[in-house]
C-alpha cells in the first residue's frame, strides 16, 4: 500500500507540470510577427500593412506587404519577392500601390497593383531610395535616397561609391561633431529628396545642398508632405550654420512641377527640382535664396540662383503665406539674380547682372529680371 501510494503521486505531479504553460523566452519572442506601416486606401475599403517575421536559420528578418478588408477577411500577402518589401503608399484612385523594395538587389521605388500584379520597377538608384510618397493627383513619387551633395547626377554618386568600396584606406577623419548616430558613422553623403513621374523617367533632387532632408530623426512621423494641389513639397531641415550646436529645424517650401521664363533673345522651362529656401528673421523679414535649373527651347541647360528679401507689414505676409492674392504694392520682393550654363552662345549670362522684382501667386511666383548695364 504504501508504494502504490507513492506512485499516484509522482503520476499525479507530471500531469501537472504537463498542464503549465511553456515560459515566454527569446524563441518565443522571435516567432512573432511584426506588424506595421498599415496604410487605409483612399476608398476606405482596404487596409496595407507590413509583416515581418524573423528567419533564425538564414539569419535574416524578411517583411512583406500584404492586404485586408476593412469589413473583415482574412489578410492577404501580395508581395513574394524580395527580403525587403516595405512603406506600401496608395495611389489616389486606390487602384496602385508604390512600395520599396530590394527584389531587384537593392532598395528603389517600385509599383504594383492593388492586388500585388504587374509590379514595376520606378528607380535604378546607385544610392538606393526609401519613404516614397504618392502625390494626390497621382503623377509624382516623393522619395529619400542618400546621395553626394556635390555630385550632378547617379553617375556621379556611382563612381564615388564604387571609388569607397575598393579603397584600401578605411579609416574616418572627423574635423566636426555629428560623426556618428547610434550605431552608423557620418558618412558625406546626405539624405535628400528626390521627384520622379508616377510611371517612370529622370529623378530630380528636390533639396541640393549639404543638409540632410529631413533631418536625422528617433522615430515619428515623415518629416516632409506634399500640398494637396501636388504642386510643392513642405519639408523640415536644420539650416543652422553650425548643425551640431541647434536641434531646431524649420520648414521649407520647394516646388515640384517647374515653370517657364521667356525674354527677348531667351525663352524655356524651368525643370522639376531646384530648391527654395526661405528663412523668417525676427523682424518678420524673409530671406529668399532659391536654385533651378532650366532648359531654354534650344535644348541649352542654365542654373538659375536668385538671393533676396521679401518684407511688408505683418497683415500682409501672413495673408501671403495663406496663399491670398495681395496687391504687389502692399509688399517689398527684390531679389538678384545669377546664372550659369556651358552653353557657348549664352556665355554672356555669366558676366552680366540681373536684378529682379517679384510677385507671390497664390502657387507660384514671377520674377521680372532685367539685366544691368
Amino acid at each position: 500500500m504504501p508504494l502504490a501510494r507513492s506512485c499516484c503521486v509522482v503520476i499525479f505531479f507530471a500531469a501537472s507540470l504537463a498542464a503549465q504553460k511553456q515560459p515566454f523566452d527569446v524563441q518565443a519572442l522571435l516567432k512573432i510577427q511584426r506588424i506595421q506601416e498599415p496604410q487605409l486606401s483612399p476608398d476606405g475599403k482596404t487596409v496595407a500593412f507590413t509583416v515581418q517575421t524573423v528567419d533564425t536559420a538564414q539569419n535574416t528578418k524578411p517583411k512583406h506587404i500584404y492586404t485586408v478588408p476593412v469589413n473583415g477577411g482574412s489578410p492577404r500577402q501580395i508581395t513574394m519577392q524580395g527580403a525587403d518589401n516595405e512603406r506600401p503608399q496608395w495611389s489616389p484612385d486606390s487602384s496602385r500601390i508604390a512600395f520599396i523594395s530590394d527584389r531587384g538587389g537593392s532598395a528603389q521605388v517600385w509599383i504594383m497593383n492593388a492586388d500585388g500584379s504587374n509590379a514595376k520597377q520606378i528607380t535604378n538608384l546607385s544610392t538606393e531610395a526609401g519613404g516614397v510618397l504618392f502625390s494626390p493627383d497621382g503623377k509624382k513619387l516623393v522619395f529619400t535616397s542618400n546621395v553626394y551633395p556635390d555630385c550632378p547626377d547617379d553617375a556621379c554618386n556611382k563612381n564615388r561609391l564604387d571609388a569607397e568600396k575598393n579603397s584600401k584606406v578605411k579609416a574616418r577623419s572627423y574635423t566636426t561633431l555629428l560623426y556618428r548616430h547610434w550605431t552608423e558613422w557620418q558618412t558625406k553623403r546626405r539624405s535628400h529628396l528626390m521627384v520622379v513621374d508616377a510611371d517612370g523617367g529622370p529623378v530630380k533632387d528636390l533639396t541640393p545642398g549639404d543638409r540632410d532632408v529631413p533631418p536625422f530623426s528617433l522615430g515619428g512621423p515623415d518629416d516632409y508632405t506634399i500640398s494637396a494641389d501636388s504642386k510643392e513639397v513642405c519639408y523640415s531641415m536644420n539650416a543652422d550654420p553650425v548643425p551640431a550646436t541647434s536641434t531646431n529645424a524649420d520648414l521649407f517650401v520647394v516646388p515640384i512641377t517647374g515653370g517657364v521664363f521667356e525674354g527677348p533673345t531667351l525663352r524655356g522651362r524651368i525643370l522639376p527640382g531646384g530648391a527654395d529656401w526661405q528663412v523668417v528673421r525676427p523682424d518678420g523679414c524673409i530671406e529668399i535664396d532659391t536654385r533651378y535649373s532650366a532648359r531654354t527651347s534650344a535644348g541649352e541647360f542654365v542654373h538659375f540662383r536668385t538671393s533676396g528679401v521679401r518684407s511688408g507689414p505683418p497683415e500682409v505676409l501672413a495673408a501671403l503665406l495663406r496663399g491670398e492674392a495681395v496687391d504687389p504694392a502692399a509688399y517689398y520682393f527684390r531679389v538678384a539674380v545669377h546664372l550659369e550654363t556651358s552653353a557657348p552662345r549664352l556665355a554672356a549670362l555669366e558676366r552680366s547682372v540681373f536684378v529682379a522684382s517679384a510677385v507671390r501667386g497664390a502657387d507660384s511666383v514671377a520674377y521680372t529680371a532685367y539685366r544691368v548695364t
